[in-house]
């Protein structure tokens, strides 16, 4: 069979039995390499198309990564897949990049590819598109890229907020059902796997940090964020301190706008929006919590109080721009997040800076078409000190995710174990402060630096 081109197939049904030739695949292939998706992503193409060749020309059953690393990405013979991810890394972005097409310009195709994880050999099935939601003109979806960036640009296009609402919604319904915080004891699956019983021994014995918020009798909450109070902030260009919050948003809005904005910034504030990566933290926080048998609750932000914080375990994800409850603890941090006057840019100000440390650490796009950002993760006592806060206090939602992905792997890096475990005498674990530099490119994080490790002294 030949391949229908996408705007002439609506309700074409293709059976897993009528799979084009290897020809005719590696057109659709060489069509995806050169829709407008893939116009900026060179070296995903050449990706797709050698591993399009390999698999439907060749006929490869397995492509090795280090195959790809020195045919396709320009690595010598001597690569090291176990010292170098790049092969990984942009098979993340592949994966991200095909679902972006399909989603869009490829909504209509009668097939699909993917490439599942584990391997690099691609994939083609049977394509039934859930239609895109029609977007009006002139309104940009800006994927994955955190919070910060796509409240700068609503706020120079704000008559646009209604629409953003509608996109967010997505996102946001899973978080309505929450209704505030939901409660779950999580135990283990029965039978218990071998594999989860060597994550949570590897968690409890080399893990540091997951030893103090999972390893307990405490409930572990995870506040998440309130992406619409950044929204509101950003276009009143003024911080909501946690006092003003507490009534929020009734007494932020009164007599502040009126008209159209006033009416579109009521409906944001009034719902309740956080970030998928705010949504990937809390499923790790919870696989974590199954692998313990320990109970994990999930609160909104705007439904969190004071009180709360003097019994159990907690996990704040974001700044206090979005998650306000960070600032009861951000007097006790080195690395302090700051708003330059004039420019609104956002920057990490280094309290006390260490030889070789900058003063302050300011978030940049990188020449190489990289986003450079800085996240403080810190673990610090509760209110009351019988139990523990860990606060991942980025500036966008791909720096929280990625530093949740490193704090709260199996095993903590090494390097990171020793700095944690040397800053304090043996046996004793007090609060302590890591500061983090992410690499991502599209919204996802590539990789991430070590800058600094603080202990943080709790006062009496």
């Amino acid at each position: 069979m030949s391949i229908p081109q996408p705007g002439n197939v609506e309700g074409t049904a293709v059976s897993q039995g009528d799979l084009p030739l290897s020809d005719e695949r590696m057109q659709f292939v060489n069509r995806i390499a050169g829709s407008q998706t893939f116009a900026k992503a060179r070296q995903l193409r050449d990706i797709l198309c050698y591993i399009g060749m390999r698999t439907f020309q060749e006929g490869a059953v397995s492509i090795p990564e280090h195959e790809i690393a020195c045919g396709v990405l320009g690595r010598r013979d001597s690569f090291d897949p176990s010292e170098d991810n790049i092969v990984r890394v942009q098979f993340g972005h592949l994966r991200k990049k095909l679902e972006q097409y399909f989603a869009t310009e490829g909504c209509n195709e009668p097939l699909l590819l993917s490439i599942p994880r584990g391997s690099y050999v691609p994939r083609l099935e049977p394509y039934t598109a859930i239609k895109p939601i029609p977007i009006p003109d002139g309104v940009a979806v800006l994927a994955g890229n955190g919070h910060e960036k796509w409240l700068g640009w609503l706020m120079r296009r704000w008559v646009w907020v209604v629409a953003i609402i509608a996109i967010q919604a997505v996102t946001g319904a899973v978080f309505y059902r929450l209704g505030g915080a939901v409660q779950r004891t999580s135990p283990p699956p029965d039978p218990i796997e071998a594999s989860e019983i060597n994550g949570a021994q590897n968690l409890s014995q080399k893990n540091l940090i997951a030893q103090r918020i999972f390893r307990t009798n405490l409930p572990v909450s995870v506040v998440i964020t309130d992406a619409n109070l950044v929204l509101l902030q950003n276009v009143l260009y003024k911080d909501i301190p946690i006092s003003d919050y507490i009534n929020y948003p009734d007494n932020i809005l009164s007599d502040k706008e009126s008209g159209s904005l006033g009416h579109a910034l009521a409906m944001a504030a009034s719902y309740r929006y956080t970030t998928i990566g705010d949504l990937n933290i809390a499923l790790k926080c919870d696989e974590i919590a199954q692998m313990f048998g320990t109970k994990i609750v999930v609160r909104f932000a705007r439904y969190t109080n004071v009180r709360d914080f003097e019994h159990g375990n907690f996990v704040l994800i974001g700044s206090r721009r979005g998650n306000p409850w960070v600032s009861l603890f951000e007097p006790k941090l080195n690395f302090f997040f700051k708003e330059q006057p004039g420019t609104h840019a956002f920057y990490f100000e280094n309290r006390h800076p260490a030889r070789g440390e900058q003063a302050a650490y300011y978030s940049v796009y990188d020449k190489h078409g990289g986003d450079v950002s800085y996240v403080d993760v810190a673990l610090l006592q509760n209110l009351a000190k019988n139990g523990y806060v860990l606060l991942l206090d980025g500036a966008v939602m791909e720096a929280n995710e990625a530093a949740a992905q490193l704090i709260f792997g199996n095993n903590l890096p090494q390097t990171l174990s020793r700095l944690i475990d040397g800053k304090h005498p043996a046996g004793d674990h007090g609060p302590i402060e890591i500061f983090l530099r992410v690499h991502a490119i599209e919204g996802t994080a590539s990789s991430i630096d070590l800058v600094a490790v603080r202990p943080l002294q709790e006062p009496d």
